[in-house]
């Protein structure tokens, strides 16, 4: 039975954590399933105040209101939760701290298009393919009850399950399967013609992908004031 929304400043919460190498978006998801509304609207007004700005799987916004709105229960801090559970953490060690400031504004109060652009992000580039792994989704199905999404499986160049060895399959970004970007999907929610029929591996092989699926999940784990230094990289 749906729940109806009873408070204009905090929501229910239906559990109060995240679950290992979760993204912000697998969070969502697993609010909009446990909250029960039909309409994934309802679930983003709850979390957010709003219909729009923090659904997007890749860089969500409007999280000043929904650490208000969570009373703080899945972090405090935006920039902590854009590090430890958005593909955010692979761009901000390219970053500039005036590029990163305007990046954490935009993921508090801003839209997808600042975010993006703060980020360095193509504005072209407006949605981010989500990826999972077979194996993961078998064994937490059976584990713990549900499947959900990996951040290291979302970082760029990553088309490879570092833990399984599996090449990670992909939902699409045009058609009827775009509705997955708007939906709170997890990844058992999504039907197989939703998904890539191919994978963009670029013609490299196993061993080459999971090179870099390691490098970059290594630049997603820098220390959150490291910066790259440019001038050596010349």
């Amino acid at each position: 039975m749906n729940r109806q929304l009873r408070d204009e400043t905090f929501f229910e919460l239906p559990f109060s954590g995240w679950q290992v190498d979760e993204t912000f978006y697998s969070l969502g998801a697993r609010m909009h399933r446990m909250l029960g509304y039909a309409d994934p609207n309802t679930t983003t007004r709850a979390l957010f105040g709003c219909s729009i700005g923090g659904s997007q799987p890749s860089f969500p916004t409007k999280l000043d209101a929904f650490i208000t709105r969570s009373r703080g229960a899945f972090g405090v801090k935006v920039e902590q939760i854009l590090r430890d559970h958005t593909p955010a953490a692979f761009y901000f060690p390219w970053l500039s701290d005036q590029a990163r400031r305007r990046a954490v504004a935009a993921g508090g109060s801003g839209n997808a298009r600042e975010i993006r652009a703060a980020l360095g992000v193509p504005q072209s580039k407006s949605v981010f393919p989500l990826r999972f792994c077979p194996m993961c989704v078998a064994n937490e199905h059976a584990n713990i009850g549900v499947a959900y999404w990996h951040l290291s499986h979302q970082f760029p160049c990553v088309w490879v399950c570092l833990d399984h060895g599996q090449m990670l399959r992909v939902v699409g970004v045009s058609g009827q399967a775009f509705s997955t970007y708007r939906l709170w999907r997890l990844p058992r929610d999504i039907p197989e013609s939703d998904l890539e029929r191919s994978t963009q591996n670029g013609g490299m092989n196993l061993g080459q992908l999971w090179a870099r699926a390691e490098i970059s999940s290594q630049i997603a784990r820098l220390p959150p004031n490291f910066c790259f230094d440019f001038s050596l990289l010349r």
